[in-house]
């Protein structure tokens, strides 16, 4: 649903029926947020209002742009084990060799957060270049010549949608798992820096043994707050 600040409240009340979210998920799409969101990729905002609405949560300028709706994914809790891990995955290896200085011992949540910020940008960067090269020789050695020729400006500029033919090019990045890689940072706050009954060093050991026999250790983080429980620390991480 398309909404807006002049939405009427009734039309609102039957778009959030107990009905609606039964048979699925509901999206709503605010009309002002939508065309600031467009406008910061630097399309024009009297072009930006005529944005469409492209799979569950995409918008793309319909004819004038090649939109990667899905174009990157990146798992939250990796930036989150590299930090905590001396820059490696806590299982295998990554292709990749980090700038970001590798550390171990951390002395609060914010020390955490600022490695793990580090190691996001360098994934996000890692992520964009891979698609770039990957669309560039996916539109040479697999054209696609019908909605490029729908597109404005292929034509023009005798250049696949995908290989600057469109005007506008729209790459989606996104990050999965964001409310449990803050439990986990918010376990550590707890488990590590306040009670001090573990070491970071002893939690990586249980988590690379899927904790088998380390009981103990499963459940306490189990039994610390999460986020939407109520929990304010949780909620706050």
């Amino acid at each position: 649903a398309r909404i807006n600040k002049n939405t009427p409240k009734e039309f609102m009340r039957e778009l959030v029926s107990k009905e609606l979210f039964e048979m699925g998920q509901p999206s709503f799409y605010s009309e002002e947020n939508c065309r600031a969101a467009v406008a910061a990729r630097g399309i024009p905002m009297e072009t930006a209002r005529h944005f469409q609405i492209s799979t569950c949560m995409n918008l793309v300028m319909a004819k004038s742009e090649a939109s990667h709706g899905w174009g990157c994914q990146i798992n939250a809790h990796l930036p989150l084990e590299l930090a905590l891990n001396g820059g490696r995955p806590l299982v295998g290896d990554l292709p990749y060799n980090f700038r970001t200085p590798a550390k171990t011992e951390y002395s609060s949540a914010d020390e955490i957060y600022a490695q793990y910020k580090s190691y996001a940008e360098e994934l996000f960067a890692v992520a964009m270049d891979w698609n770039q090269e990957e669309t560039v020789r996916q539109a040479r050695i697999q054209p696609d010549v019908w909605l490029s020729m729908m597109t404005d400006d292929c034509i023009a500029r005798g250049r696949d949608r995908w290989d600057g033919g469109a005007v506008y090019h729209n790459l989606v990045v996104e990050m999965m798992g964001f409310a449990n890689a803050s439990d986990a940072v918010n376990a550590i706050e707890e488990l590590v820096f306040e009670q001090k009954k573990y070491t970071i060093a002893q939690l990586l050991e249980a988590a690379k043994a899927n904790y088998e026999g380390y009981e103990e250790i499963r459940h306490d983080l189990l039994n610390v707050g999460k986020y939407g429980m109520n929990n304010a620390r949780a909620d706050a991480h």
